[in-house]
């Protein structure tokens, strides 16, 4: 499986552009340190310090620090220059947006192969004691562009890297309210995950990226769309890809008028979901929002079998042309199958709640499922180790 691209939290130090445009001059001699403080209240933090260096004297420091005004309140943003002497750095000034007076007195300490900053930062006033260790340097090198941090494909040649139904946009920032106008009335669920604060990323990089699913048959219009509003700067697909549940199938015997035949699809599918889940089912649909297909059955319960209780098992499967520029394959893949318990005993019933969404009693495997669609509709499963589809079967 080709893997989404994200970046682990001690990388987070690759999302200050500003900084790195004003060090290019002396980039052999600067080195970089990504900090991440707890305020008062439980306010974040997000600091990167670039040490310019001659030979092994600290030159000059600069900061770029971020911080939130109140807990998951808006953030704001500060760079300053530092006073260097010996291992201590120390500046103040008046953040970007609320005009907020900002001060930093920060003392390096040394072990082996790590170093420490502990000091003060005070924020309007406030001062509050701070410490990180076990800080390591980052060169220029690590400083990759924050944009991959969601992967975002204009025009992908298939769908193994990014999801038919995943739609990512990039815009300036101040473009978040455009943007959701545009979308409001399409068919979409959106991730509130992305894009929809003016965070520490957004703040040092000027962009915001939106991310939402979308039926995979409205995403090329909905994409084409987006691309026309002022202020966007890209929008393309994204999402994760889990090929090890997906199915290539041809689209010869599926096709009716040029256009996918959801009904016999539907009732195939179905008809393969039910014996090897070992339930009836009892609802089919399309979901509209996604795109979906929602097959819901009842079975009895697999861990619960001695109370006699029943299980609502709820199946969604994603079925997609394989490429943008070609409607020869169509995949299907597992999203999920999940479980709920239910009392339909004689007499009176037993009100159980839902499963939790985590912690696992709900999940339904789906291997044998996935096995059970490639043989039903003589599709290909995927081969993680040649990274390409089996032959069909």
């Amino acid at each position: 499986m080709k893997p989404f691209r994200v970046f682990a939290l001690g990388l987070l130090a690759s999302i200050f552009s500003p900084l790195v445009g004003q060090a290019q001059n002396n980039a052999q001699n600067n080195t970089y340190v990504w900090l991440s403080f707890e305020l008062p209240e439980n306010v974040s933090s997000d600091g990167i310090i670039r040490e310019t260096r001659a030979g092994d004297r600290l030159a000059a420091a600069q900061i770029d620090f971020c911080f939130q005004r109140e807990f998951q309140g808006k953030w704001d943003r500060i760079v300053l220059p530092l006073k260097v002497e010996g291992d201590r750095v120390s500046g103040s000034g008046t953040s970007s947006l609320g005009k907020i007076p900002v001060a930093i007195d920060l003392t390096k300490t040394r072990a082996k192969d790590t170093f420490a900053y502990g000091g003060t930062v005070s924020i309007a006033g406030q001062a509050t004691k701070v410490e990180q260790d076990n800080l390591t340097f980052r060169s220029l090198e690590d400083l990759n562009d924050t944009r991959e941090m969601v992967m975002l494909e204009e025009n992908p040649a298939d769908f193994t890297a990014v999801s038919p139904q995943t739609v990512a946009v990039r815009f300036k920032l101040g473009e978040l309210k455009n943007v959701l106008s545009a979308l409001r009335g399409e068919a979409i669920v959106l991730d509130t995950n992305y894009g929809l604060i003016e965070n520490c990323n957004a703040l040092r990089t000027k962009e915001q990226t939106l991310q939402f699913m979308t039926p995979p048959e409205n995403a090329p219009a909905l994409v084409a769309k987006l691309r026309k509003l002022p202020g966007v700067l890209a929008a393309g697909w994204t999402g994760y890809v889990a090929l090890e549940q997906a199915v290539r199938v041809s689209s010869a015997n599926w096709t009716s008028n040029g256009k996918l035949d959801r009904e016999k699809l539907t009732q195939k599918l179905a008809a393969t979901v039910a014996p090897v889940l070992g339930g009836k089912v009892i609802s089919s649909r399309w979901e509209k929002a996604t795109g979906q297909l929602v097959v819901e059955l009842v079975r009895p319960s697999v861990r619960f079998q001695d109370a006699g209780f029943s299980e609502a098992v709820t199946v969604r499967l994603l079925v997609a042309p394989e490429r943008l520029s070609s409607s020869e394959y169509f995949v299907v893949s597992v999203v999920s199958a999940t479980a709920n318990l239910l009392d339909e005993g004689a007499g009176a019933r037993l009100d159980i709640p839902p499963f939790p969404e985590v912690g696992g009693e709900g999940y339904v495997a789906t291997e044998k499922l996935v096995a059970a669609i490639a043989k039903d509709l003589h599709g290909a499963m995927w081969e993680a180790g040649s990274e390409k589809w089996s032959a069909a079967q």
